[in-house]
């Protein structure tokens, strides 16, 4: 996991410094885990965490080491990621349950305009 973080860190880093959306896949077996790892790129990186998913959008509060609901939920993957789009200055967003609704098959088209949009 070492090298993940600092790959995070060097995406976040960039990101910020050229004001452009950047995006990586995490699989995991270990879902935990990997949000705590990736609270603590985002705390390392002095950026704001959100976890999003269909069934909601949430922001972690380190101070009280919990989320907070930030929107509610959002069955609309590309209006989830407008959602995402939309938060101001930089962040680190957790997408869960997400990538079902880019595939070719049985996928949102309008997601994959959006993400696409989002990356160019």
């Amino acid at each position: 996991m070492p090298q993940v973080v600092a790959e995070l860190e060097q995406m976040i880093a960039a990101a910020r410094l050229h004001q452009h959306t950047r995006a990586a896949f995490l699989g995991t077996h270990d879902r935990d885990h990997a949000l705590s790892m990736l609270r603590d790129v985002a705390a390392r990186a002095q950026v704001e965490f959100y976890l999003f998913s269909p069934a909601s959008r949430q922001r972690w509060i380190s101070g009280k080491l919990s989320y907070e609901a930030c929107g509610g939920a959002c069955a609309d993957p590309a209006n989830l990621l407008q959602s995402a789009a939309s938060i101001k200055g930089a962040a680190l967003i957790a997408m869960e349950e997400f990538l079902p609704s880019l595939g070719e098959q049985g996928g949102d088209r309008a997601a994959r305009v959006e993400l696409a949009n989002q990356l160019s």
